[in-house]
């Protein structure tokens, strides 16, 4: 009976194979072979702990047997409960001499643990014992994920070598190549789709490398193809083919975004190893500051570390201490120096493990934890999935709903999350009095701004303004940019675009709809970011991208005394700009429709008097209003986390909370 059962287990007739062991248990319960038979058929029908549970049995009548260890090891490392399944791995080490698979599925258990390098050793082990392509793709997946790009793809290009048609790695290929080159990239996804035409990993890939290049051909079959993936995927449970961040440039509505940010946050607590909850209840917190820690892999030279640059100089440390934890490397930017200086304290997380880093925090007792990432690039939501503090926030990072139980509140303001979008958001709202955005007053504007032709730009042209990434503008904006253009005789566009595909793409575009090319100019690219504040001193008029907002790019523009137009939409990423704009008192420059849009731009580019006005405007309103007092923001910011911290310590659950506007703070740094 027990041989009928491997016989209908190899077959993968799961419930059959366990009714022959039950039924070999029955006669003689002590059976180890069927013991053990029987728990890795119920891991397959995801009971693993109950097949757990059989396999203990086993060893217990077998004891130290290393062939039902090395079963227990994999049952545990399936179910990611790495740490437990790489004490079996070793103890079956001591027994037997190792092979490829054995090392391998050791390295994947580090690996799972975060333990990077030392994944990468045993992965080169097992294939220097084994030349598997699937031992190649994990050290590609390991590289790619600390940063080391130009290995990663060396590894990968290896892999391919022994199996041309590896689906996941010519996905890797095609993700690390989609922001260096996405032609490249494209090749890769399109060779996946050779060989599985309905991959929606693949078809996803495409539409972001596409986006990326401003090649718009296909652009709405290819948003509603990879929008029914996502729908299917949600109906059926399986894991969604784009993180939540992705799916903001599809324009596809909250509802869908917060369904896949909901599906992704419970992905991640399926990882979550099983573990002791932190506890909270014995901390003696009273009669001292709060202590607020954020969490961060965006403390570097990034439009991050340049937003909230000044932000930590001006809490009151007898209400707040600030806890720094950075992940990323280190760049030694001037940017995460600044920062760092200005936190009480800060650990560098580089390459530590979710736990490890979840520990630290827990250990610092803090009070409220602030992610800055939500699931953007090199997002550690996994940090806060452990719950490692008792209050935790998502702020600024990600302009929507994390989706996760273990949130408590998303900062933000009136208008980017209006009362009647709260249901959209799994979070409590904490609604800021002003513009929800740190920004920085002290940011430095280099005195060298050349002249207009230094720039390549003419000197007696209006000169229009777009610094957004190329995979921000969709091609209904762009049309409304032409319009404009073709209208107005003396405007031309000035935008950033710095690879050539993209650049051609667009010309192309343009020239289609009756466009001179030559009103069309590329800016070269600038990493000085004095330098470029200063450059962008000779546009006229900035306008703003709609699907995803530029949220720094329009704080940029500002800083440097240029306007900008927006067109607000319905979700956070399409009404930063409008509360950005609101934040300097400049209602006037938002717009809630294509129409109103190219009117707006349309009446400044040809009404010099109004435009001269604007610029007034704007040089007073800088000095006056909140958007750039960065003093007023923190205020307001030290204040939400005494509310959050209030209702904590009261024992209430979370809620809604609207923090009072701060009429007396001053503006500290003088702004000119």
């Amino acid at each position: 009976m027990t041989q009928q059962g491997i016989k209908y287990q190899q077959s993968g007739d799961y419930e059959k194979a366990i009714e022959c062991y039950k039924s070999v248990l029955e006669q003689r319960s002590d059976n180890v072979s069927a013991l053990t038979n029987l728990g890795v058929a119920l891991h397959h029908i995801n009971k693993t702990e109950e097949g757990l549970s059989y396999i203990d049995k086993a060893l217990t009548i077998s004891r130290n047997n290393p062939d039902i260890m090395y079963n227990k090891a994999e049952l545990l490392r399936m179910s990611d409960h790495f740490e437990k399944a790489l004490q079996c791995y070793s103890f079956v080490l001591t027994a037997q001499q190792p092979t490829a698979t054995h090392i391998f599925n050791m390295g994947c258990c580090k690996e799972g643990l975060g333990l990077y390098q030392q994944a990468l050793v045993d992965y080169q082990k097992a294939f220097s014992m084994r030349h598997d392509p699937k031992f190649l793709y994990r050290q590609g997946v390991v590289l790619s994920n600390i940063g080391s790009s130009v290995d990663a793809i060396n590894v990968f290009l290896q892999a391919l070598d022994l199996d041309p048609n590896y689906v996941k790695v010519l996905l890797s290929l095609g993700k690390i190549f989609k922001g260096q080159n996405p032609a490249q990239a494209n090749e890769y996804f399109n060779k996946v789709l050779t060989l599985e035409p309905n991959n929606p990993r693949a078809m996803v890939g495409i539409f972001n490398a596409n986006m990326a290049m401003c090649n718009w051909a296909g652009y709405d079959e290819q948003r509603f193809t990879i929008k029914n993936a996502i729908e299917k995927a949600l109906e059926n449970n399986e894991q969604v083919p784009m993180d939540p961040f992705e799916i903001m440039s599809l324009n596809l509505g909250y509802e869908l975004q917060v369904k896949t940010a909901v599906a992704g946050s419970l992905y991640l607590q399926t990882r979550l190893p099983r573990r002791e909850h932190y506890d909270f209840l014995n901390r003696d917190n009273h009669n001292r500051s709060i202590r607020v820690g954020f969490i961060s892999s965006d403390i570097r030279k990034h439009a991050m570390a340049h937003l909230i640059s000044s932000l930590f100089t001006h809490f009151d440390r007898n209400k707040i201490q600030i806890y720094m934890y950075t992940h990323s490397r280190d760049d030694e930017s001037a940017y995460r120096q600044t920062i760092l200086d200005k936190c009480d304290h800060w650990v560098d997380c580089f390459q530590w493990t979710d736990k490890k880093i979840a520990d630290e925090i827990y250990k610092d007792q803090i009070d409220i934890l602030v992610d800055l990432n939500g699931y953007t690039a090199s997002h550690r939501l996994m940090v806060l999935a452990f719950k490692p503090a008792p209050i935790q926030v998502t702020y600024m990072g990600y302009p929507g709903t994390t989706g996760a139980k273990f949130v408590d509140y998303l900062i933000a303001d009136k208008i980017v999350v209006p009362g009647e979008t709260y249901d959209y958001f799994t979070e409590k709202i904490v609604t800021l009095p002003d513009c929800y955005l740190s920004t920085d007053d002290q940011q430095a504007i280099s005195r060298h701004k050349g002249l207009r032709h230094d720039h390549g730009l003419p000197e007696d042209k209006f000169i229009l303004c777009s610094m957004n990434s190329a995979y921000k503008i969709d091609p209904g904006v762009f049309d409304s940019w032409i319009n404009v253009l073709n209208a107005c005789e003396h405007a031309v566009l000035w935008m950033y675009a710095t690879k050539e595909e993209t650049r051609n793409n667009i010309i192309a575009y343009a020239s289609q709809r009756g466009l001179d090319r030559r009103k069309i100019i590329f800016a070269s690219p600038e990493r000085d970011k004095s330098r470029h504040l200063a450059r962008l001193a000779h546009a006229d008029l900035v306008l703003d991208a709609f699907v995803v907002n530029g949220i720094t790019t329009s704080v940029d523009a500002l800083w440097a005394k240029v306007p900008v137009i927006t067109c607000m939409g319905s979700t956070f990423q399409q009404r930063a700009a409008a509360s950005i704009l609101n934040g300097i008192g400049l209602s006037e420059l938002v717009t809630t429709s294509m129409q109103e849009y190219k009117e707006t731009i349309i009446h400044y580019v040809n009404n010099k008097q109004a435009h001269q006005q604007l610029n007034e405007k704007i040089a007073e309103n800088r000095k006056t209003q909140p958007l750039f007092n960065t003093n007023r923001i923190a205020k307001h910011l030290e204040k939400a986390f005494e509310l959050m911290w209030q209702r904590y310590q009261e024992g209430l659950s979370p809620t809604a909370i609207n923090v009072p506007k701060i009429e007396s703070v001053t503006q500290i740094c003088d702004i000119n």
